[in-house]
């Protein structure tokens, strides 16, 4: 995800961005007498380039004094790029899919640790809680009760009643359950 576009984004912006310019409608005569095209003369210059070779190259000007080949090296990225800002707001988006209040996560203004996130947090765990006992209602229904039937030959007589997540965290964190708002099971 995430992570690996932001490596792949850095080593583009280290390895690429050399910008090399030749004439496409020009041949040179090498030394044995053979023509050769500056585009696989350049080919090979970017290679060498790639590989940390050494990069020489003639100064040749045409018949009006412009140079026929040039180089630019890779430039740096100056200031913050955007791709740093994507992950934060990636992060941020995952967040919002999974319908957890940006509050829970993002440290709050004042006080410090739990401070001022609890009651986020239980409107979250409370519809959490919602959606599991709907889960588990779920389950219950199309497949434990239909099983249960098939192997004692009866209708099953259980109930299956989920834990408040909200209770569950109450305790752990201290918070007195009996002030907290009910989860609503309808």
């Amino acid at each position: 995800g995430v992570k690996q576009t932001m490596r792949l984004r850095m080593i583009k912006d280290a390895y690429i961005g050399d910008i090399f310019w030749y004439p496409p409608d020009r041949k040179v005569q090498t030394v044995d007498g053979k023509e050769v095209a500056w585009r696989d003369i350049a080919r090979d210059i970017v290679e060498s380039r790639m590989s940390g070779g050494a990069l020489t190259l003639p100064l040749l000007r045409d018949k009006d004094g412009h140079k026929l080949i040039d180089y630019s090296p890779p430039q740096g990225v100056t200031g913050i790029t955007s791709i740093f800002m994507w992950k934060k707001d990636v992060d941020l988006e995952i967040w919002k899919a999974l319908e957890v209040p940006p509050e829970i996560i993002q440290a709050s203004s004042s006080g410090s640790g739990f401070s001022g996130r609890w009651i986020p947090f239980v409107v979250a765990l409370s519809a959490c809680h919602l959606e599991l006992s709907e889960l588990i209602r779920c389950v219950d229904r199309d497949i434990l009760r239909p099983l249960a039937r098939l192997n004692f030959a009866a209708e099953p007589r259980y109930d299956i009643r989920p834990k408040s997540l909200v209770d569950i965290y109450a305790k752990k964190f201290g918070a007195r359950a009996d002030r907290l708002p009910a989860p609503n099971d309808s």
